[in-house]
């Protein structure tokens, strides 16, 4: 290891045009760095780019096994006391690196900035616009806030090498970034310094699509249990499900995207409570196809909902929410959704469950008859 030394490590994937962006401001550090670019298998011409570069790099060329694996052969190759990751399609400041080494102390083993996000299909905004950094704890140890949601940019921390020890990017079927910053979090305190020092390209094509959100993977207890619509954090709203990944709006997940991190037959189990009436029926069918898709064989989607279109309901109390229902649920038109593709519906209540445990239930929302509970099983 070689002390003041930061290892920048680039992982790129058939992004010729681009990847030159990124090295290049890599290399107009401030701070002492060495650049580690690792390819991925590109077949685009990544190589000549590269090639470009030669004597100021040093580049690594490995089979095409995915995001995870690049950034783990690079941590492998570096020599820095520092260590940070860079995207092939963003960029950093060029003081990113000295001003957070400068931030450094002795009982801090990381330091994340803020960064500003350029998106293609929803315009330029802030790192902390739009995780709400003003409203949480940013400082010190940070691993419960974590568990509930990834709200950290890959290239926003430059973190201790001796902290990240042999943690490395696992292979999941989710965002990748999410199980290493956490890993990381239970070893090491942050220190956030509000500067914007990096830029986050969200392209319409290529790896930061729209379709490739800020998902939070799954808890290392290996199943992977989604809890959708989970409400905004800190709003009475807000119910995150211990054991789950917690996916909602404000975390830049809409149930009208679908689930495209997820490979098909990749979770276990989904929950919804409360959510499907602010999503508009004609985005429904994509919604019920996205839960089969994901959902392996003998997965269960169960659903806790209004009976909005039961007058009764609302005696009750049902769906006077917060926000007006977009679409009147009730469970006919649940169980036809379900059925539709081809999940076997069934008709559960409060303290019943086709899952094998009881964690998919959520009953703090009341009781029948203003709700309903159906959960749909794959067969």
């Amino acid at each position: 290891m070689t002390p003041g030394l930061t290892s920048i490590v680039i992982a790129t994937f058939n992004h010729g045009a681009v990847v030159g962006q990124a090295i290049t401001s890599a290399l107009k550090q401030t701070a002492k760095v060495e650049v580690i670019v690792v390819d991925d298998g590109s077949t685009d011409d990544t190589a000549k780019v590269l090639a470009t570069y030669q004597h100021k790099i040093r580049a690594i060329r490995q089979a095409n096994q995915g995001p995870s694996a690049a950034r783990n052969a690079g941590l492998a190759a570096v020599r820095g006391q520092y260590v940070m990751f860079l995207d092939a399609d963003d960029v950093i400041a060029p003081d990113k690196v000295e001003k957070q080494i400068a931030a450094m102390s002795d009982h801090v083993g990381w330091v994340i900035c803020d960064v500003k996000i350029e998106d293609e299909a929803r315009g330029t905004r802030l790192a902390s616009e739009q995780y709400r950094y003003a409203q949480r704890e940013l400082g010190g140890w940070i691993r419960d806030q974590l568990a509930i949601s990834n709200f950290i940019p890959v290239m926003s921390p430059l973190v201790r090498r001796s902290v990240i020890g042999d943690i490395r990017f696992e292979d999941s079927q989710t965002h990748e970034d999410w199980n290493f910053w956490y890993a990381v979090a239970a070893v090491g305190r942050v220190r956030y310094i509000p500067d914007v020092l990096a830029t986050y390209r969200k392209r319409r094509s290529g790896r930061h699509t729209d379709g490739q959100r800020n998902l939070p993977p799954p808890p290392a207890s290996g199943l992977i249990k989604l809890n959708l619509g989970c409400g905004t954090q800190g709003a009475l709203s807000w119910h995150p499900m211990p054991g789950c990944v917690n996916l909602d709006r404000s975390m830049g997940w809409m149930f009208e995207d679908g689930l495209p991190q997820y490979q098909t037959s990749s979770v276990d189990a989904i929950t919804i409570s409360h959510a499907l009436m602010y999503v508009h029926e004609m985005d429904w069918p994509k919604v019920f196809r996205e839960f089969a898709r994901v959902l392996k064989p003998g997965g269960v989607v169960r659903i806790t909902e209004d009976s909005a279109r039961d007058p009764q309901s609302c005696a009750y109390g049902g769906w006077k929410g917060s926000e007006p229902a977009v679409t009147l649920t009730s469970s006919e038109l649940v169980t036809e959704h379900l059925s539709r593709v081809g999940l076997k519906v069934h008709r559960v209540d409060v303290t019943t469950t086709k899952f094998k445990d009881r964690s998919l239930m959520q009953a703090q929302h009341g009781v029948e008859p203003n709700l309903f509970f159906i959960e749909g099983v794959k067969p």
